[in-house]
């Protein structure tokens, strides 16, 4: 996901995102998941057991507002965002 703000992981969907952006220089960027904190997005790393499934309701706006951690840790989740699973009713819209 392109976003200066940080992505919280820990949903029972994944979903894959590439986009394309134009930089200032008006070359494309290409965006695209990456396999750093690979543990974490798998459920494969230490804190995986502690993830509670039970969804809690949430907003876009809510989740954006978040504040980004000041690391993000290899292998391990950031207390309590990354072991909450939320739900968001959200409408997707493609353009142009």
């Amino acid at each position: 996901m392109a976003s200066s703000r940080y992505a919280y992981p820990g949903l029972r969907m994944t979903v894959g995102v590439e986009e394309t952006r134009q930089a200032e220089d008006d070359a494309p960027v290409y965006l695209h998941c990456g396999a750093e904190r690979w543990p974490v997005k798998t459920l494969s790393d230490p804190d995986a057991e502690k993830v509670n499934f039970n969804p809690v309701p949430a907003t876009i706006s809510e989740l954006t507002a978040l504040p980004a951690p000041p690391t993000l840790p290899p292998d391990h989740r950031i207390v309590p965002v990354e072991l909450t699973t939320y739900v968001v009713r959200a409408r997707l819209l493609a353009g142009c």
